[in-house]
Order: structure tokens, then sequence, then C-alpha cells
């Protein structure tokens, strides 16, 4: 209690304060009701829990840790997943406030970087609905560990991030390189720590007979990722169309102004090595800005993979309070405003309505994350439990919760529109296997092409001939007739 009640009283009321309240708000963006991708992610995670092997007997493109924690969570309780989030933002922000402190930061301005400005930046920049990874706190959390010269440390804690998110990897991994050369550290022992967690990772997967799915799948990702649609190749057009979006080049652009003003501003002498000295935190953000638009380049195809600015948000963020906490001509009230409002630019000025949403259907996304949704009534209607199938786009409410007993007939329980004929083919053909078939309207979308419209022809062709089916609000239950 003692050491307690000296951080706070060393770290300010008014950082506390700001920090309990932030906590408390982005709490709320973080339990996540089961509806449309994320509602695909949780059904997957109830899949893994009733047996099934990742990419092998339940696909996704997502990455396997990712999955893997969200079914241990949902498998201790239905809130798991929400315990989760939470447990990913406090990381994150311990994470941020032990990088804002290995830079050199007093601890009242670590406090408000890591509990305030990080965790609005994490989560509100360019989608503040899509949650929070926990491959942010460990990429962080890996950077912190550079800084404060645990290279080995930093690289066993790096090499989990890929398996959670892997387009965030090259731009942590450019951090850490950065901190570990500037600092004229043991490159070697990052490395051996890389490879130690990597391969554990990948031994995890192989006792799990999901490695050669994982890696196949990542090949679907390398195509889905280069392609722009069925039959077509991204242009050059659609590779930086992410970055005419104005949240994307505000986000960049104050990242590279807070920068620039740590560079630009006078340096008295009695102050000059403190200034520096924050850990190579500067090149390593001015590193990642160049490096997270060579992944945009190469991966970005939606506005939620802007994120990956976070990384050189949050760095620029905690290099400007590594130099205004230990400059002595700086007023602290000006210095703590200018701190508040650099993070909302980086954040890309959120709005606060998703924030309000959020706590406002609390409730009821607490029920629809622990109660059987009503499309798995439907199903269970149909009988005892035996094989089912899903047919349908990215709407999904979390079919699967209330259906561990069930068994899947087919792997993929989401079809696109612009997915091969082959890849279509594989569901078109599997449905006929299964004794009950769950198809959503959304399957007939807004959006269409001939090799979409030939996919739902040849599903309805299945259902006629050998099914019987139920219409219910969004969706239909087709049993199959013996």
């Amino acid at each position: 209690m003692t050491r307690v009640r000296n951080f706070v009283t060393e770290a300010g009321p008014w950082p506390m304060g700001l920090a309990v309240m932030t906590f408390w708000l982005m709490v709320w963006s973080v339990l996540r009701a089961p509806i449309a991708d994320y509602g695909i992610h949780v059904s997957v995670a109830e899949r893994l829990i009733a047996g099934d092997r990742l990419y092998e007997e339940v696909w996704d493109n997502k990455d396997p840790l990712y999955f893997l924690s969200l079914a241990g969570a949902r498998a201790i309780t239905p809130l798991g997943d929400w315990f989760l989030g939470i447990g990913t933002l406090f990381a994150t922000g311990l994470s941020v406030y032990c990088l804002a402190r290995a830079a050199g930061t007093s601890r009242s301005f670590s406090v408000l970087v890591g509990w305030v400005v990080a965790p609005v930046i994490v989560i509100a920049l360019i989608d503040p609905t899509a949650g929070i990874s926990p491959a942010a706190p460990a990429a962080f959390a890996a950077i912190a560990f550079a800084v404060l010269k645990r290279p080995l440390l930093s690289g066993l804690v790096l090499s989990v991030v890929p398996f959670f998110q892997i387009a965030l990897f090259p731009v942590a991994l450019t951090a850490v390189v950065v901190v570990i050369w500037f600092g004229g550290r043991d490159w070697w022992r990052g490395g051996l720590g890389l490879g130690l967690g990597v391969l554990c990772v990948l031994t995890l997967l192989t006792l799990r007979q999901e490695l050669l799915p994982y890696l196949n799948s990542l090949l679907l990702n390398v195509g889905y990722a280069q392609s722009g649609g069925i039959g077509g190749t991204r242009t050059l057009s659609s590779r930086i169309a992410l970055f005419r979006n104005p949240a994307v080049q505000l986000s960049a652009v104050s990242s590279i102004l807070a920068l620039g003003i740590v560079r630009l501003l006078p340096v008295e002498k009695n102050i000059k090595s403190a200034r520096s000295d924050n850990g190579g935190i500067w090149w390593a953000a001015a590193w990642c800005i160049p490096a997270v638009a060579l992944v945009l380049l190469v991966m970005g195809k939606w506005p939620g993979h802007a994120k990956l600015l976070m990384i050189p948000g949050v760095m620029a963020v905690v290099a400007v309070a590594s130099s205004v906490s230990r400059d002595p001509r700086l007023s602290r009230s000006a210095s703590v405003v200018s701190l508040l409002l650099l993070g909302i630019l980086v954040a890309a000025l959120p709005s606060p309505v998703p924030f309000v949403t959020s706590l406002e259907y609390a409730r009821a996304a607490i029920n629809q994350s622990k109660d059987a949704s009503s499309q798995a009534k439907a199903i269970a209607k149909t009988g005892s439990p035996t094989t089912y199938a899903r047919v349908g786009q990215g709407e999904d409410p979390g079919h699967a919760i209330g259906l561990r007993e069930w068994d899947l007939a087919c792997p993929r329980i989401t079809q696109y529109w612009w997915e091969s004929s082959e890849i279509l083919q594989m569901t078109s053909e599997c449905i006929a296997t299964s004794d009950v078939v769950l198809v959503t309207d959304d399957l007939y979308g807004p959006v269409s092409s001939p090799t979409w419209e030939a996919f739902q022809n040849e599903v309805e062709n299945v259902l006629a001939e050998d099914f019987l089916c139920d219409r219910e609000p969004g969706f239909r239950v087709c049993t199959k007739v013996t």
C-alpha cells in the first residue's frame, strides 16, 4: 500500500484522475457485442472450444494466437473475451507507461502518456469500433524492453506479435531494431529471443496440428492482399487509396510534426543530454512512419489497416513527453494541455459518439455475448446435435454461441463476393454433406459478380434438391430431407 500511495503522490492527482476516467471510458469500447466481423471471430472461437482445429476444421484469415486467446478466454466464461479486452487495454497502458519511463519521462507525464493518451490513440484511431488487439501491448512492451537494454526479453515479447496481428509485426520490428541499434547493444540477443519465441509458437501450432493449415492460410492472405477483386489485381491507385483518407493523413502529419518539434525546440546545455537521451525513441518513431507506409502499400486494403499508425504515433507522443517533462523552462500546465491535444490529433480527432454508444448499449452487448443467438436457437430446434454448415457473408451475431455440441461440416463459415470460384465451390459442394444449413440473408448483398451469382445458384440448387428450409427474420435454416 505504501508503494501505491507513493506512486499516486508522485504521479499527481490530475494525471491519476484523468487516467482513471479515460480507462473507464475506454473499457466500454472494448466490450464488444458479437456482431459483423467480431461475431465471426467469436463463432470461430466457439468452434475451437468445441474441438475444431483452426484453419483445418474452421477457417478465418485472422492470426492464430488471436483466436486461441479468444477461445481460451471464452472457455473460462462466456464473458471471457470482455475480460481479455479489459486486460489488453490495461496491458497497453502499462506497456506505454513503462516505455515512457524507460525514455526518461517523469512519472506524472508517463501516466498521462500511458494511461490517457495511448489508449485513446490505440482504440480511437481510424476505427474506434475495431477494439484492441493483444498485438498492441506486446509491440509496445517489446520496444520498452529494448529501451531498457533487455534485447532478449524484447525479442521474446516481439515474437508473439506476428501470431496476433501479422501486419503489425514489420512496424514493431522496425522500432525494436532501431532502438537496439541506437543503443549499440547486442543485437544477437534480440534475434535469439525472437527466434526462441517464434519456435515456441510454431511448436504449439504443430502439436495442435494447425501449422500446415496456418501456412496455407498465410499464402491465401498474400493472394487476397494483392487481389483487386475477382479476376483482377490491385492497381497503384487502389494501393494508395488509404493515404487519401483524411484521418490517416492527419494522424501521420501530426506524428511527423511532433517529431519535428522535438528536434527544432531550442535546447539549453544543462538539459541537452536529458532531452536527447530517450533511448532512441525519436529515431524509432521516425523510421516507423515509412515502415507503416510500406506495409499499407503492400498489404493495406481496409481503413482499419491504417491503425498501424498507432506505433509511430504513440512513440512520437512519448518523445515529446520525454522532452517537455524535463525542461524547466516550460510551464507544466501548458505542457500537459499540449500533450493531450497532440494525442487527440494523432488519434485523428476521434468522435465521442462511438464511445457514448458503446456505453449506452453495454447491457445489450453483455446479453448478446453470453446468450445463444437466434440463429443457434433455430438450429437447435431442428433436433439432436448433428452436423451444420453456414452460408453467408460477414453479418454474424455469433451464430456458434450455444452450438458447441454440434459438428461443423464445412470449415468456411463465411463466403464473400470477391473470393475465387475454387474457394466458393468448396463450400457449395460441402453443404450437401451437412444435415443442417444456416443461410443468412447477406448472401444476397448489394455487390455481386458472375462468380458470386454462380455460387448463389449452386447453393440454391443444393438446397432445393436435398433440404427443406424454414424462414426466420434475417436467415433460413434448412434441414436435410431423409
